[in-house]
């Protein structure tokens, strides 16, 4: 860690040391009761993300109800991984600023050791939760425990449905009738997710990628 950003929800009058300049920021804090903690990225260095000062990091910190906060290091080293709600895999989550991830010697991580439990929660995945009109849309669910650890289910076992009659479901493939939005919802053992999705209007242009 670096220098402290935030102590008992104030912002030090001057920092221990100053990294200045906008750039990439990584942070790690605690609410005030200690219950919650913050891992915070901000990206920088390129169109869509400046990045921030680090008086702005200490604000956004604040902003975000930590009361104590460490900057980490930061610039091409601000990195997030994440493994997602029911995925197995764990993914680079932010924009890194070099395009690539750079070798680090060390990073704050989080596991869980929690045991495999039953079914407790569904996500649903599609490609895509806009469906051109007349066409077609494959869905999917990752199931979860209790303790968010992602599970294998029979997706044959899933039952799907779709509201506004704006499309029909063959199996797990939902195909599309008549523009609007909907919800999508998927059952399975008791449990249950929804979605909602857009069927577009009809197409006015069509292209190609790449056009060359």
């Amino acid at each position: 860690g670096g220098a402290v950003l935030l102590q008992n929800g104030q912002i030090p009058a001057s920092f221990s040391h100053n990294v200045a300049g906008t750039a990439p920021r990584t942070a790690v804090g605690f609410s005030a009761d200690k219950k919650t903690m913050f891992l915070v990225v901000v990206d920088g260095r390129q169109a869509t993300s400046r990045g921030m000062t680090q008086k702005e990091m200490a604000q956004l910190m604040l902003k975000l109800g930590a009361s104590d906060a460490l900057n980490l290091d930061g610039g091409g080293s601000s990195t997030m991984v994440v493994r997602p709600l029911g995925e197995k895999n764990p993914t680079v989550i932010n924009r890194v600023s070099e395009g690539v991830q750079r070798l680090i010697a060390n990073g704050l991580g989080i596991f869980t050791n929690a045991p495999k439990g039953k079914v407790h929660g569904l996500k649903i995945v599609a490609k895509s939760f806009n469906v051109p009109k007349g066409g077609s849309r494959t869905f999917e669910v990752r199931a979860y425990d209790e303790y968010f650890n992602p599970l294998d289910i029979d997706q044959s076992q899933v039952k799907w449905s779709v509201s506004k009659d704006i499309g029909v479901f063959e199996g797990n493939v939902f195909k599309a009738r008549s523009s609007g939005f909907g919800q999508v919802t998927a059952s399975y053992g008791g449990i249950t997710a929804s979605q909602e999705i857009m069927v577009m209007g009809n197409p006015v242009k069509l292209s190609i990628t790449p056009d060359k």
